[in-house]
């Protein structure tokens, strides 16, 4: 660890994490995607290039599936089952952090809060002694849940 409690992998969550919070609330660049992911014909129509934020969106995701990839290697060792079931909890922290599958609507603290929370699940499940295809079972379940109450929001409100 850099300071004797906090692990480097936290350090490093917390920089990134400040980045993007930076870069999707205060800059132009955030307003555009978050636009682009709401109405991609709206945004069209009121000026914002997308095919420019498209890119950039993917370039920024890299970067950060790339940080993730060396903490993760760093920490697992080079193995040909690193990694395996994390895109599903992925999906999983992003969804319970009240974001859109369908794009418009998600913070980047709210992401990380999903996770955490993730997290604290499994490691209760872990702690109460489950094994890891009712973990699986039970990260489905919150799926599936988290979408449709989504779902139902988003049909609630009209949107």
């Amino acid at each position: 660890p850099i300071i004797k409690i906090l692990p480097v992998a936290l350090i490093v969550m917390i920089v990134v994490c400040g980045l993007l919070w930076i870069l999707m609330q205060r800059t132009n660049y955030g307003k555009q995607l978050v636009a682009m992911g709401d109405n991609p014909y709206s945004a069209r129509l009121a000026g914002v290039p997308l095919v420019r934020i498209r890119v950039l969106a993917f370039v920024v995701s890299a970067t950060t599936a790339v940080i993730a990839g060396v903490l993760l290697g760093g920490f697992a060792g080079v193995s040909t089952d690193v990694g395996v079931g994390l895109e599903l909890q992925a999906i999983t922290a992003v969804v319970i952090g009240g974001a859109q599958l369908l794009g418009g609507r998600g913070t980047v603290g709210a992401t990380v809060a999903g996770a955490l929370v993730l997290q604290a699940i499994f490691t209760l499940l872990n702690i109460l002694g489950f094994p890891k295809p009712i973990r699986d079972v039970v990260q489905g379940l919150i799926l599936i849940s988290a979408v449709a109450l989504a779902s139902f929001r988003r049909r609630k409100s009209g949107g």
